[in-house]
């Protein structure tokens, strides 16, 4: 009996042992991947193993071949259930793989075909092989001989072939005789009749036989295409001739015969090479205009114009010339005395010293290099007393005055575009002027001033602004916070500028209750510590032509919180107000001066007789 140490001494040695050696002494638990497996079946007459239910049996120790992704190849043998499998092997679409099978001293070959790609990290089974797949295999071997890649090749396209079924049943009877497929010659016509359809013949290109045509052109003009242009065979090819300002096509020479003076010519089935050039000709020049950017031709003692172009018309030519380079070498200008012109940038500048009505006339020749007769065009400015424009905000810290025309002194009858800009707290009032100038519109922001003989001031006006509200970001039927609708006639914010001001404003809807009381009415409003009160607004009216009904639009100011209301202005309308004219309307509240009240613009009378009163822009000044 061996005692515990001994006992203790041998389990040590053993895990030892079992140290060294490491999983080597257990069973490997890795399982290949990328297995390629698939039966190997012969006729029953061959061997003598069970049928199974198609009919054939599996052979053992065949051996199989197949070529992988990377052109290797590799063979392994059946398992006596006629079995076999390919381990970690990748290949691609319409790999064929082989089974040679020796049965008493005769050799048969059987083949089946993977359909797709396999990488060696997957599994597929290929099945067994039988005369379908041998028939289907032989064709795909046929057509990558032929040169077809073998990724691309259309498996239905072969089984669905009329030869096909002929095929299959010689590679059937072959089989079942225990014969060589690739070796029959029935087989190989049989293939060879199905490849033929699917791989036409490759036909060879016909020679490209290209020629030159050189295309050329004198100076004054251009030829499109220019230089030398190879054109195919039996191709066309145009040509367009194109002359410079002041020139036209004289001749145009094909092959150094003349086709006339052409603007476009086609060389159309192309058999040689060919030459063209295009020759140009002065156009004779008829009459000559300056064209300045006064057309009255009115400059300011002192002042410039801009000679802008040269017209030059011909009498062989409809299309006028239009000079803009005044540079151009065919032009000669002649500049009056004292005056002074500059070519690089078309000034014409009168003197400071010269008197009004001085006439400067300004000459100018144009010269062909055809030898055509000089031709010769002038231009007259005169001069004129020009007037300053002075602009001022009223007060200076009510806002910004803009002069956008800028370009004074100005001739009397000038229009100048003149804007002004309110500073915060302040709103735009109107223009005025001291001097007989007038105004597109003097209570627009934007107008235009028409200059008097005379230098003229002109002063924006700003009121400081009490309370002011123009609804923008307003959508339809809002009112802004506070703001009250004793009825529904008054829908609200609606997307229109009627009013004259911008979108949107408020409006009222005619029909519905006339013993209603129509109000809109603002928030309170307090004046403590303000005086001179004026409200200004605009307004726009539209009623039924066909109604008598009078009617009339109100504002009202109220003291005790709409207990009471005072009536301030007054607008009374009847028949026949549909003219859809914007207003500006002022009402004096002087006498609420320091005080605090409410505004409200009220219908008063039938509302079937309107058709809408829109309201836009209200601004409460103060001194």
């Amino acid at each position: 009996m061996k005692s515990s140490k001994d006992i203790c001494f041998i389990t040590i040695i053993l895990l030892l042992l079992f140290s060294l050696v490491g999983c080597s002494l257990l069973p490997s638990t890795t399982q290949p991947k990328g297995i390629i497996s698939g039966q190997v079946l012969i006729p029953p007459n061959g061997v003598e193993f069970s049928k199974d239910i198609t009919g054939w049996v599996p052979v053992a120790n065949a051996t199989v071949t197949v070529v992988d992704a990377d052109g290797e190849t590799h063979t392994v043998t059946t398992d006596e259930n006629g079995y076999y499998s390919f381990e970690n092997l990748a290949v691609s679409p319409n790999t064929v793989i082989t089974a040679i099978v020796t049965v008493n001293g005769s050799t048969m070959i059987l083949k089946s075909v993977v359909p797709q790609s396999v990488s060696s990290d997957q599994e597929y089974e290929a099945g067994e092989m039988t005369p379908d797949s041998t028939a289907l295999a032989l064709v795909i071997e046929a057509l990558i001989a032929s040169g077809e890649n073998q990724s691309d090749i259309d498996l239905e396209a072969i089984t669905s072939n009329d030869n096909f079924s002929n095929l299959l049943e010689l590679v059937t009877a072959v089989l079942e005789a225990g014969g060589d497929v690739t070796e029959d010659a029935e087989i190989i016509d049989k293939v060879n009749d199905i490849v033929n359809p699917i791989t036409p013949p490759e036909s060879s290109s016909p020679t490209v036989i290209n020629y030159n045509i050189t295309s050329s052109s004198g100076e004054d003009g251009s030829i499109d295409p220019e230089g030398n242009i190879t054109v195919e065979k039996g191709s066309s090819q145009t040509f367009t001739i194109i002359p410079d300002g002041g020139f036209k096509v004289a001749d145009v020479l094909v092959d150094g015969t003349s086709v006339g003076a052409v603007l476009t010519y086609s060389f159309e089935n192309v058999q040689q090479g060919h030459t063209i050039e295009a020759i140009f000709d002065c156009l004779t020049p008829e009459s000559l205009t300056i064209n300045i950017d006064r057309a009255d031709g009115k400059v300011c003692i002192g002042s410039c114009v801009t000679v802008e172009t040269v017209t030059v018309s011909f009498s062989d030519a409809s299309e006028d010339l239009v000079i803009s380079d005044l540079e151009d070498e065919r032009l000669e200008w002649f500049v009056p005395v004292e005056a002074t012109f500059t070519e690089s940038t078309g000034n014409l500048c009168t003197p400071a010293s010269a008197e009004a009505d001085t006439i400067y006339k300004l000459e100018v020749t144009y010269t062909d290099k055809c030898a055509n007769p000089v031709i010769n065009g002038e231009v007259s400015v005169t001069t004129k007393t020009c007037y300053n424009l002075t602009l001022y905000a009223n007060p200076d810290t009510g806002g910004t005055v803009s002069d956008l025309t800028d370009a004074g002194p100005y001739l009397s009858g000038a229009e100048v575009s003149i804007s002004a800009v309110p500073n915060t707290g302040y709103a735009f009032a109107n223009w005025t002027t001291t001097a007989a100038g007038t105004f597109s519109n003097a209570n627009s922001t934007s107008t235009t001033f028409t200059i008097p003989a005379e230098n003229a001031e002109v002063t924006a006006h700003f009121k400081s602004v009490l309370f002011a509200e123009d609804f923008t970001g307003l959508s339809y039927g809002e009112t802004p916070y506070f703001w009250e609708r004793t009825s529904s006639n008054w829908v609200g914010a609606v997307s229109e500028n009627s009013a004259g001001g911008t979108a949107p404003e408020v409006s009222y809807a005619g029909s519905g209750d006339s013993s209603v009381t129509h109000r809109l009415i603002s928030p309170l409003i307090d004046a403590t510590g303000y005086s001179g009160l004026k409200l200004v607004f605009k307004y726009f009216v539209n009623d039924f032509s066909y109604y008598s009904n009078p009617y009339q639009l109100k504002v009202q100011v109220s003291t005790d919180n709409t207990a009471t209301w005072t009536t301030k202005a007054t607008y009374t309308f009847g028949t026949h107000y549909n003219d859809r004219q914007a207003t500006v309307a002022e009402v004096n509240l002087s006498d609420y001066d320091g005080e605090e009240f409410l505004v409200a613009w009220v219908f008063d009378g039938d509302p079937s007789g309107i058709i809408t009163w829109r309201i836009d822009d209200i601004v409460i000044f103060t001194d």
